[in-house]
C-alpha cells in the first residue's frame, strides 16, 4: 500500500553476470500498474532478476537462475505472487518554512536510522512534498533548501511534516565600481564550506560526508540589493565559509 509499481526496478541478466547499474540497455523493466512485468528480451538460458529502487540500490529481492527455454513464455513460481510488504516502506513528506509556505524545491538524504555510516540516498522534492519509498522500515534525514538552514530529523517512521526554519542572514557588500549585470546576466555568489575549498569557481561543490553534490549557489537580482550596494544571502549551516562571485547567464544553465 503506497508504493507505486513504477517504484520499482527490475533487471533481468544473464547468471553470474558483474552488476554494472549504468549499462543496463534493455535489462532494465518496471512493472506494469497491475504489478505483472514480463522479460521479453532475456535470451535462452539461465538468468538473474533482481528487483531494485533504483539502479544504485542494493537489491530488495533477488532470484537467481530462472529458465528461459526458446520459443515459450517460462514461468518461474519464485516470481509468482512476489510480496513485497516486509521490504518496502513508504514516507509521505510535507516541507513547509516556519510560517507555513510551502517549500519549492529541496534536496533530501535519507539512510537507515542511527547508522551513521550508511550512505545517504538523495532525492530532490518539487512544490514541498515527496513521496520516499524506502527498504527501511524508520530513517534518518537531511532536508537542504535554498534560503533555509539544514534541517535533520531522527528516526522518521511513516509520513512527516518536516519545517524548515529560514536560513542564516549574511549580508555582501559591493566594491565600488561593481554594478549588477544587465539582464539577462545575474550575480552569483557561490559560498564554498572552507573544508571543501577548491581553487576555482563552480556553482557546485561536494559534501564532506558523502560526495554528493549538493548545490550552494545564489542568484542575487536587483530587488535584492540594498542602498548601501549590500546583497543579503542565507546560509545553511554556521560555519567557516569561502566566498567567490560571478557573472553568469542563466539562461544557458
Amino acid at each position: 500500500e503506497g508504493v507505486a509499481s513504477e517504484s520499482v526496478f527490475i533487471d533481468a541478466r544473464p547468471q553470474g553476470q558483474p552488476w554494472e547499474p549504468w549499462n543496463w540497455g534493455n535489462q532494465q523493466h518496471h512493472p506494469l500498474p497491475t504489478g505483472e512485468f514480463l522479460l521479453e528480451k532475456s535470451p535462452p538460458g539461465k538468468i538473474d532478476v533482481r528487483l531494485r529502487l533504483d539502479a544504485e540500490s542494493e537489491p530488495i529481492l533477488s532470484v537467481l537462475g530462472v529458465t528461459i527455454e526458446p520459443g515459450q513464455t517460462n514461468r518461474d513460481p519464485r516470481l509468482q505472487e512476489i510480496d513485497l510488504r516486509a521490504c518496502l516502506y513508504a514516507y509521505d513528506l510535507d516541507l513547509v518554512g516556519t510560517a507555513g509556505e510551502t517549500v519549492s524545491e529541496a534536496q533530501v538524504a535519507y539512510w537507515p536510522a542511527g547508522d551513521a555510516s550508511a550512505v545517504p540516498r538523495r532525492l530532490v522534492a518539487l512544490d514541498g512534498n515527496l513521496n520516499l519509498i524506502s527498504p527501511w522500515p524508520a530513517i534518518d534525514l537531511e532536508v537542504m533548501a535554498r534560503g533555509f538552514r539544514t534541517k535533520k530529523a531522527a528516526d522518521v517512521r511513516g509520513d512527516s511534516r518536516v519545517e524548515l526554519e529560514v536560513g542564516i542572514p549574511v549580508r555582501i557588500q559591493l566594491a565600488a565600481g561593481v554594478d549588477l549585470p544587465a539582464p539577462p546576466n545575474e550575480l552569483a555568489i557561490v559560498f564554498t564550506p572552507a573544508v571543501l575549498y577548491r581553487p576555482s569557481f563552480e556553482a557546485y561543490v561536494y559534501s564532506e560526508s558523502d560526495g554528493q553534490r549538493i548545490q550552494m549557489i545564489s542568484l542575487l537580482r536587483q530587488d535584492e540589493v540594498f542602498a548601501e550596494r549590500e546583497l543579503l544571502c542565507f546560509l545553511p549551516t554556521l560555519g567557516d565559509y569561502m566566498v567567490h562571485w560571478a557573472i553568469i547567464d542563466p539562461s544557458r544553465n
